[in-house]
């Protein structure tokens, strides 16, 4: 069976949690977006700059923070659920206790990405930095998963251990780039909606389908974790990981 077929398997397996973090995400961030959108001219104002920054600021923070609980407990029940009996977690305290740094980690540095160009000066030279910052997004999306999957298979707790964290990634590199070819189908989704969402007719319909664009992205993201949880494992079963501590 190909990994897409088992990932599949395993995500109707747990259609429950994976429906909840589906929506828990996407309402959560259609929401951040109809603010955003709704209150636009409001914000541009130069009176309301400074509260427009701070605003901007501790929202995506909160919204890092829920984001990355919410992965840690969804594909901590996944995990468990693809490679039971081997790998288990106790609880969700215990699972937040271990991978929640991870997350928190990968996501503020997509959350950096995206703030970074707003800082940057206009110009040759700032054009070229906000591409090769662009590039890099693009490359934190992609990998930010099937990343934070391979350190919650291994849960290492050394560097050295960590530095093999990847190798399953490197040893099944053409199903691995299937699923950052995934990855990046969401990238193109998110561009897209952004290149037409000033010619949308109203601003309900902008946030209408960001809530679309972010209920795809994150069954993406689930499935991809499920496609790298399954590439761990046949990294394993192969001997790659016979120093694979539980």
């Amino acid at each position: 069976m190909d990994i897409l077929s088992e990932s599949f398997i395993a995500l109707r397996r747990n259609a429950a949690a994976v429906a909840l973090y589906v929506f828990g995400i996407s309402g959560l961030n259609a929401a951040a977006v109809a603010v955003r959108v709704l209150t636009e001219d409001w914000f541009k104002q130069e009176a309301h700059a400074q509260f427009a920054h701070t605003y901007t600021v501790l929202s995506s923070v909160f919204l890092v923070i829920v984001v990355s609980l919410a992965q840690v407990v969804t594909f901590a029940k996944l995990g468990a659920d693809i490679d039971r009996p081997l790998w288990r977690v106790s609880g969700v305290r215990e699972a937040i206790t271990r991978f929640f740094r991870i997350w928190l980690i990968l996501n503020l540095l997509i959350m950096a990405t995206v703030s970074l160009p707003e800082l940057i000066a206009d110009g040759p030279a700032g054009d070229g930095l906000k591409e090769l910052i662009l590039l890099l997004y693009v490359t934190l999306v992609v990998v930010c998963v099937p990343m934070g999957a391979c350190v919650m298979f291994r849960g290492p707790e050394t560097l050295e251990e960590a530095s093999r964290c990847f190798s399953p990634l490197l040893h099944e590199l053409p199903r691995t780039l299937l699923l950052f070819l995934l990855g990046a189908l969401t990238i193109v989704m998110e561009l897209s909606y952004y290149g037409i969402r000033e010619s949308m007719p109203s601003k309900w319909t902008a946030v209408s389908l960001s809530l679309l664009l972010f209920a795809v992205s994150s069954f993406i993201e689930c499935f991809v974790f499920a496609g790298t949880w399954l590439i761990c494992m046949t990294h394993r079963e192969h001997g790659e990981d016979t120093d694979f501590d539980f």
